[in-house]
C-alpha cells in the first residue's frame, strides 16, 4: 500500500510538497474467463444439479462442486490457473453470492460476489495486512467502509470506485487526525486536519492542500485566519500571537507581504506599514490608549 503518507506527519508541508493520503489500490476481484459477456440466462431453479469431483475446462481452471447444464451453479470450489481460488456460491458459471477468494501471495477476500465480482459487503485483507471492511461494486470499494493499515492509521468513511470520496475521517498512527471531505482520495472541500505537535486547521481544503479560507490555532494560544494558498498563507489573513499582539493584512508564500497593520494592545501601539517576504520596509507608527 506504500509509506505512510504526509497526511501522519507532523510539519507544515514545504512549498511545493504535495500533502495526499495515501493511495489505495485494491487487487483485482475478477479474473475467471467466464466473466467476460456471461449472462445470467434463463430461470433454472426447478432443473438438477449434478455433482462432480473434478472438471478441468480446458484453460488450467479445474473445478468441484455441483453443475447445472454442464455449468457452475451452486456451491463450488474453482482452483484457477493462476493459483487463485474460489470457494462459495455460483451462479450460471460465476461467483454469485457469498464466497471466499483467496489469493496465491496470501491476500483473501470473504463477501459477497455479483456476477463474478466483488459486489455488496465484503471484508478483504490484502498481503500486507491491510483490512477493509465495507461495502463493494463491481471489484471497487465503494460506499461506507473501514480500512485499517498494519501500523495502525485507519480511513472511516466513504469511498467510491477503490478511492476515499466523500466525508470520512483519516487517523494516523502518531496521532494525527484529519476529518472532512475527501475527493478521489485527496482531501478537498471543508475539514479539520489536527497536526501532532497539536496546530489545529479548519477550513477550505484542494487536491489534497489547504488551499481557500481557513484558520489555524497553536498550542500557544496563537491563531491566524484568512487565505490560503497550497498550504501557506496567501492573501488577506488576520495573525494574533499568544501575547495579544495583532497582525492584519496581506500575505504571500506564507509572509507578510503587502499593506498591513500591526497593533500592540499591551504598550498601546499601532504600526500602518508594508511588509515583503516578511521583513517590513515602510512603517508609521501611531499611539494610542492600551485597550482595556
Amino acid at each position: 500500500m506504500g509509506q505512510v503518507p504526509f497526511l501522519c506527519s507532523c510539519q507544515e508541508p514545504a512549498d511545493g510538497e504535495e500533502f495526499t493520503p495515501d493511495k489505495i489500490s485494491a487487487y483485482s476481484i475478477s479474473g475467471s474467463p467466464e466473466h467476460d459477456g456471461a449472462s445470467e440466462g434463463p430461470d433454472t431453479s426447478r432443473e438438477p444439479l449434478s455433482r462432480v469431483s473434478e472438471v478441468d475446462d480446458g484453460n488450467g481452471n479445474v473445478f468441484t462442486g455441483t453443475l447445472m447444464r454442464g455449468t457452475r451453479h451452486g456451491y463450488g470450489v474453482l482452483f484457477r490457473a493462476d493459483g487463485n481460488v474460489y470457494e462459495g456460491d455460483f451462479r450460471a458459471g460465476q461467483e454469485h453470492g457469498f464466497g471466499t477468494l483467496r489469493w496465491r501471495d496470501g491476500a483473501r477476500y470473504d463477501g459477497h460476489f455479483e456476477k463474478g465480482q466483488a459486489h455488496g459487503s465484503g471484508k478483504f485483507i490484502s498481503a500486507d495486512g491491510t483490512v477493509f471492511e465495507g461495502e463493494w461494486k463491481e471489484d471497487q470499494k465503494s460506499g461506507s467502509g473501514h480500512e485499517r493499515w498494519p501500523d495502525g492509521t485507519s480511513y472511516e468513511g466513504c469511498f467510491l470506485n477503490g478511492r476515499k470520496h466523500g466525508f470520512g475521517q483519516y487517523s494516523c498512527s502518531s496521532g494525527a487526525f484529519y476529518q472532512g471531505t475527501f475527493v478521489n482520495d485527496e482531501m478537498d472541500g471543508e475539514g479539520q486536519y489536527t497536526f501532532v505537535d497539536g496546530r489545529v486547521y479548519s477550513g477550505a481544503w484542494k487536491a489534497g492542500h489547504m488551499h481557500g479560507r481557513g484558520r489555524m490555532s497553536w498550542p500557544s494560544g496563537a491563531t491566524y485566519e484568512g487565505g490560503y494558498e497550497e498550504d501557506l498563507k496567501s492573501g488577506e489573513g488576520t495573525y494574533t500571537w499568544s501575547n495579544g499582539k495583532v497582525y492584519e493584512g496581506q500575505w504571500k508564500a506564507g509572509k507578510q507581504h503587502g499593506v498591513g497593520v500591526v497593533v500592540d494592545a499591551e504598550n498601546g501601539t499601532t504600526i500602518k506599514g508594508e511588509w515583503i517576504s516578511g521583513k517590513p520596509v515602510k512603517e508609521t507608527l501611531d499611539t494610542r490608549e492600551a485597550a482595556d
